[in-house]
């Protein structure tokens, strides 16, 4: 149930992960401000602590009113996307957590040296990043619950956590108990990003959001913000310095694709998409 403060100002519900995220909670704030003098203002609140699937299944059901992820089909057809990524691609991006103790990746130079020296990739379970990486013949070990993951790496149950530029420093601190470390030698990368999905049940909240990340892009601020967070961050890891392993995602609409193209930091060749049939 939902309390409505005694002044009236709107609330927005957003999934907690999120929420958590200074870089997601400050370009939310920014493109809720830059609407205000048409829509009015409005607070944004934190979700209760939930995992993925679940965070998805409340947007739906419309307990949660914004829910940021990575672009996947069949998300995109059960809620309402915003086709511009907030991350400008980072979230396609992603380097190795890796347990410390373990063999290194000096020696791999292509993605299927990854799969023929038997290496593992974790995910969570409900991740689309999952299926990027099915696709592509790794050998994927998974979890439901994200906190499990990183005592998972620590015990070695697999090789490398794939994670994104923008999310990895802040990991390894959090984290900085179970011995993990970033893998300094490769670097996935596929087309993917941050987007956008709002309620189904709230047209207004979508019409709003989408007109302030247009404003923003018109004022620049969707970049300063960008770069506010990860300029440092895409010089400190070395991104070209690295082996690239470039890898397909099928799971991506065109308008995703299309939109990673054009504001990402990073332009791919469209492969073709294989639509898999919903049940």
């Amino acid at each position: 149930m939902r309390i409505q403060p005694s002044f009236s100002v709107e609330q927005i519900v957003v999934w907690d992960r999120n929420y958590d995220k200074p870089f997601l909670k400050e370009t939310l704030q920014n493109i809720t401000q830059l609407t205000s003098e048409e829509y009015g203002e409005i607070e944004i609140v934190s979700s209760a602590k939930m995992e993925q699937g679940r965070a998805f299944a409340e947007l739906i059901k419309g307990n949660i009113d914004v829910f940021i992820a990575s672009a996947d089909i069949n998300r995109e057809l059960q809620a309402n996307p915003i086709y511009v990524p907030l991350d400008r691609g980072l979230l396609g991006f992603r380097l190795c957590l890796v347990n410390k103790s373990a063999r290194t990746f000096e020696h791999i130079n292509t993605p299927s040296q990854f799969s023929q020296n038997n290496l593992s990739v974790g995910l969570g379970s409900h991740w689309p990043d999952r299926a990027v990486y099915e696709d592509n013949g790794f050998e994927v070990v998974t979890s439901p619950v994200y906190n499990s993951l990183f005592e998972m790496l620590k015990l070695k149950r697999f090789d490398c956590f794939s994670r994104s530029v923008n999310e990895i420093d802040s990991e390894i601190k959090r984290f900085k108990e179970t011995a993990i470390i970033a893998d300094p030698h490769i670097i996935f990368i596929y087309p993917n990003a941050d987007f956008i999905y709002i309620s189904p049940n709230n047209q207004n909240l979508h019409k709003r959001l989408s007109a302030g990340i247009g404003l923003a892009i018109e004022d620049n601020s969707y970049f300063d913000v960008f770069e506010k967070y990860y300029e440092s961050t895409l010089l400190k890891h070395g991104i070209y310095e690295r082996k690239l392993m470039i890898i397909k995602n099928q799971q991506l609409s065109p308008a995703a694709f299309s939109a990673i193209n054009r504001f990402g930091i990073a332009s791919f060749v469209r492969q073709p998409l294989e639509t898999k049939p919903s049940n």
